[in-house]
């Protein structure tokens, strides 16, 4: 790397015979924490060392055929929030290896093993009816005039009736990650919950936004709060806080 901040991301796809590729697991890596996570440090511009990516755990069948795919990146962007400037990252794939625990087939299994556990249980589904429909979407726009790029998130249940204790339930909640072209101080993120009860002829409803921004020093985060009873906000507050970036 060329830079004293620095993060690794490591994605393993299953790629079939048509190049579908579907992404088994990943990793993310802070390189400032090559030393341990309770002792960060600054990484050495040009400085070759060896780093372990832990992928989350995961069992998977790759049918034959298929390829194993592993995808090396400095960013993994809304996943992990990105270093505080650009950096160049140097892989040796002569010395690097991809280590992957394999549960053998034993005599006594065929390719079709064996189930070892029984029917899944869990608790009875809550009668629900649904008053008004929810949404989902998941939407990534690019702007070729400003190079602006952005993620938005909708998951919103609607409003839902529990007919057991005569409450309706509202929870929607809006995410937007953002950014402009190369500007890493440009990149934002935006969440917008409201969450709202009522029965009879009573509810209340509480709304929040938090939004976190940063510089190449510092982490800035806002939030606020506010709480209806009815149609009258009886609560309402605001934070701001700026954290410094310790190597990240």
């Amino acid at each position: 790397m060329d830079k004293p901040i620095a993060q690794v991301a490591v994605r393993l796809s299953d790629v079939a015979p048509d190049d579908a590729a579907t992404r088994v697991s990943y990793g993310v890596l802070n390189l400032n924490h090559h030393d341990g996570h309770d002792s960060p440090q600054p990484l050495q511009p040009g400085e070759k060392r060896t780093i372990r990516v832990q992928l989350n755990g995961m069992a998977q069948s790759f049918p034959p055929g298929h390829r194993l795919r592993l995808s090396v990146s400095t960013s993994y962007w809304p996943v992990v929030w990105p270093s505080p400037e650009p950096f160049r990252l140097t892989v040796h794939p002569q010395e690097s290896a991809l280590l992957l625990p394999e549960r053998p087939v034993s005599e006594e299994e065929d390719s079709a093993l064996t189930p070892v556990f029984g029917e899944p249980e869990g608790t009875l589904t809550l009668p629900v009816n649904q008053v008004v429909p929810g949404e989902k979407d998941w939407k990534v726009s690019r702007s070729l005039v400003d190079l602006s790029g952005a993620l938005e998130v909708v998951k919103d249940l609607g409003v839902v009736h529990l007919p057991d204790i005569d409450l309706n339930l509202t929870r929607r909640a809006f995410e937007k990650y953002s950014f402009v072209d190369r500007d890493y101080d440009s990149v934002r993120g935006e969440t917008v919950w409201t969450m709202g009860f009522s029965r009879g002829d009573w509810s209340t409803e509480i709304r929040t936004k938090t939004v976190l921004t940063s510089t190449p020093t510092d982490f800035h985060v806002y939030a606020e709060l506010d709480a209806y009873e009815g149609e009258e906000r009886f609560a309402s507050k605001t934070w701001e806080t700026t954290i410094p970036r310790d190597h990240v």
